[in-house]
């Protein structure tokens, strides 16, 4: 007599190969459909369960990104500039590239349906009630919400912090080349973008000088940003890591990315 356990084990695999059958053969049937949405034309070479996440992982890797946004986004596109891709086992997605078909989008659309991936490391990232992670009717609102503050007006009134921080910037570079004695010096412009970034925020949103461009060095806030904003890219790339997803796992990076949350918040 075949002991019990051993029927069992033998249940659970057929029921686990089952299940793994059905969902092969819905996810080929949902790929072989998206071909088709509205006669738009298709990226080629989509993979039948990852969709186009090759592609999607070069826009992560700053070298590659040009060439995987041309891939995506024009190479493929039809006349109007239309182009519809996939990504993992989610349904299609649509690359819009005139400027007054972009305006209509973000004018008229409300049901954002990001994967889950991207739910999970943005709410980890910004939480999960920034703009990146609401969706539906509520997106819509706060984004209409912050959108008034980039109108021409009340651009008008950010002038000042904008001059003061550029102001700084230079005095500080100007110090900073007076001490090296030799009248020159050489920097990388990216930090120093940031730093006004941060200073113009922290003066007109917070009301916090951070004095980046005052002391030519990142604030704590701007630091933390950098590393999470750098952890974001690292997971979206590493997806196939368990530590890619499990933030509570005892590991050094999750510990300081645990820290340079709380910062932010």
């Amino acid at each position: 007599m075949i002991p019990l356990a051993i029927v069992a084990a033998f249940l659970a695999c057929g029921i686990a190969a089952w299940i793994l059958l059905s969902s092969i053969v819905i996810v080929r049937k949902k790929r072989k459909d998206e071909t088709l949405i509205d006669g738009l034309p298709v990226v080629p070479n989509s993979h039948w369960l990852f969709g186009h996440f090759a592609i999607f992982r070069k826009m992560l890797n700053s070298a590659d990104f040009e060439e995987a946004q041309r891939i995506l986004c024009y190479d493929h596109a039809n006349s109007d500039g239309l182009s519809t891709f996939s990504f993992i086992s989610g349904g299609p997605w649509m690359s819009v590239t005139r400027p007054e078909d972009v305006r209509k989008v973000l004018t008229a659309a409300h049901n954002r349906r990001p994967t889950a991936i991207q739910q999970r490391h943005s709410g980890k990232f910004l939480g999960r009630r920034s703009l990146l992670s609401l969706r539906g009717r509520e997106w819509r609102y706060w984004r209409s919400v912050v959108h008034r503050s980039f109108t021409p007006a009340a651009l008008e009134g950010l002038r000042r912090p904008m001059v003061d921080a550029a102001s700084n910037l230079v005095k500080s570079l100007g110090r900073r080349i007076d001490n090296a004695g030799e009248g020159s010096i050489t920097v990388d412009v990216e930090p120093l973008m940031k730093m006004v970034t941060m200073d113009v925020f922290g003066s007109t949103a917070l009301g916090i000088d951070f004095e980046c461009c005052s002391k030519l060095t990142p604030s704590p806030v701007a630091a933390a940003f950098d590393f999470l904003s750098d952890q974001l890219i690292w997971r979206f790339r590493t997806f196939y890591r368990p530590t890619s997803h499990f933030y509570g796992l005892p590991t050094q990076t999750n510990r300081r990315h645990k820290r340079e949350s709380a910062k932010i918040r």
